[in-house]
């Protein structure tokens, strides 16, 4: 004599509460997906002479125009984690330096390219993008004067020095400064300056302010604005 198994048919509520819960489910995980803050990240050429630079994250580029020596890009947008980073001459597949970025969620990054034209190099900052007090700006200075072997000084013109010895290829923290103050360049040490800055710094605003050159008697600043608005 046969025996057979019955299996019971689902119901119509039960294929439901499936469906439901697969649906739930999937939409908590896009969800979590979704919750993940972007990184952001701005572009500057510090390289005189150089072509103006595309510079794309996974072959995906990210300044909407070339940025020329002296230049930057608006922050973009751009999912965190770690990607291949390259700065190409704009409109070429010539790759001048490639490299990897690590991007935490909601931080925002600039990236300099850097160096010399016939040697590239890159620097990554993260950027403090607090509004400073009324009637203060806030200002990070970089030294990539490329042969200089010992650091430079920066300060306010008038008043004390901010930032002392800071060598080639380095970042200082960024500080708050009262609007509209001029600022020296300073070999390390001295109290002879080398170029001043003119007052260009408004309130409320965020800037980097950054040399290049190949000697102390060769220096150039640049000046770069970080309030993601503008």
């Amino acid at each position: 004599m046969k025996t057979f198994k019955i299996t019971p048919r689902p119901t119509l509520i039960t294929l439901l509460f499936l469906i439901f819960t697969g649906a739930f489910s999937s939409c908590s995980n896009n969800n979590d997906a979704n919750s993940v803050p972007p990184a952001h990240i701005m572009v500057v050429n510090t390289v005189k002479g150089s072509a103006a630079q595309d510079f794309y994250l996974n072959n995906n580029k990210i300044n909407s125009s070339p940025v020329a020596y002296g230049q930057y890009s608006a922050y973009a947008a751009a999912i965190a984690g770690t990607d291949n980073a390259q700065f190409f001459n704009s409109g070429t597949k010539t790759v001048n330096t490639s490299f990897s970025l690590i991007l935490e969620p909601a931080n925002y990054y600039t990236v300099y390219y850097t160096g010399k034209n016939t040697t590239s190099t890159t620097y990554t900052t993260v950027d403090n993008l607090s509004i400073p007090p009324a009637n203060y700006a806030s200002v990070q200075f970089i030294n990539f004067n490329t042969d200089v072997s010992s650091g430079v000084d920066f300060g306010v013109v008038g008043s004390s020095k901010i930032v002392t010895n800071l060598v080639s290829g380095t970042a200082s923290a960024f500080y708050g400064v009262a609007a509209n103050s001029s600022f020296a360049v300073y070999a390390a040490g001295s109290l002879t300056a080398k170029i001043t800055i003119p007052a260009t710094l408004q309130s409320g605003m965020i800037y980097t302010i950054y040399i290049t050159g190949s000697s102390l008697s060769d220096i150039n600043y640049n000046i770069v604005v970080h309030n993601p608005q503008q």
